[in-house]
């Protein structure tokens, strides 16, 4: 050990109980809000509010809808495959609306307040069609 020169200091560990993120209260996803909305150009090109936005217009059901999915599709743009987009026009999106994500962190998000930061569990039900995370 150390002489009676030398200084001897005591070493302190200290242990924190973070939570767990798949402790989080989950969104529910049966009641879609709009938060906002891009477009995608033909030349695939970023396009900041609804320019090419289309809708779906349900008709009544009586019998066949009539719809032929082969009509227009020889007239369709198609998406360059080799050209991997990924999320980019998402962040795009995300970087000219900053002023709809909370400035203070500590901040209680609303819920018009959309969360940058949602648990991976959350992701694989947005991106797999489940309405609820899987339970442990």
């Amino acid at each position: 050990m150390g002489g009676p020169d030398q200084d001897v200091s005591e070493t302190h560990f200290v242990l924190s109980k973070k939570t767990d993120p798949s402790d989080r209260k989950y969104p529910n996803f049966s009641d879609a809000e709009e938060i906002g909305n891009f477009s995608i150009g033909p030349e695939r090109e970023y396009i900041d509010g609804t320019a090419n936005l289309k809708y779906l217009w349900k008709r009544e059901p009586e019998g066949d809808p009539g719809w032929n999915l082969n009509l227009g599709y020889n007239e369709a743009i198609r998406r360059d495959r080799s050209v991997h987009e990924k999320m980019d026009n998402l962040l795009h999106w995300i970087v000219r609306n900053k002023h709809k994500f909370p400035q203070n962190p500590a901040a209680k998000p609303s819920s018009e307040v959309p969360s940058a930061e949602p648990p991976r569990q959350v992701l694989a039900c947005i991106s797999c069609g489940r309405s609820r995370p899987p339970q442990r």
